[in-house]
């Protein structure tokens, strides 16, 4: 759809595109909400994906970079409105399974050729030292998963949790509780 501008109405969204035309999505005609962010040297990327009935692709609603706020303001919007229907049964969290697995899948294939230098490459080498490239593979693989498992798709507990995964959070953290 390209630029498109998008509106929180009382009860969903209003989305006008750049060049025309108008669609209007009410909640009862959304299946389910996935939010996810992302941060790299190119700067914040959010993406939120609306699954309609009857409908199999999702809608995208993309926002990158800084001043991210007003894109927060109708995703959170969207959900507090979803949650007074049926709770958060419709919100999820994460972007895909592809991307969760992004990092997972590199440090995998990492840690298995550093298990087969340590197995059959450092045959002359002394036994405390052949592990070593898999161990700090090991680690690297453990991140792996780690991150894997915080981005994987799937159901919120609750609102906060949805907020979250939406974007971060515009208030500045305490510091150990001294006052800023």
């Amino acid at each position: 759809m390209g630029e498109t501008t998008v509106w929180l109405k009382p009860d969903g969204l209003e989305i006008s595109g750049a060049s025309g035309g108008l669609l209007r999505i009410s909640t009862t005609q959304i299946r389910l909400v996935r939010a996810g962010w992302r941060s790299d040297k190119h700067g914040p990327w959010f993406l939120t994906r609306i699954w309609l009935h009857g409908e199999e692709a999702p809608l995208k609603l993309e926002h990158q970079g800084v001043g991210f706020a007003p894109y927060a303001a109708v995703v959170r919007g969207l959900a507090v409105q979803l949650t007074r229907v049926d709770g958060v049964s419709r919100l999820h969290r994460g972007s895909s399974a592809s991307a969760a697995v992004a990092l997972l899948v590199p440090m995998a294939v990492l840690f298995l050729a550093a298990l087969f230098i340590s197995n059959f490459i450092l045959e002359n080498e002394p036994w405390w030292g052949r592990p070593v490239p898999a161990l700090i593979a090991f680690v690297f693989a453990v991140v792996g998963a780690a991150v894997a498992y915080h981005r994987w798709p799937r159901p919120v507990r609750d609102l906060d949790e949805f907020n979250r995964r939406v974007a971060p959070s515009l208030r500045r953290p305490r510091l150990w509780g001294r006052k800023q």
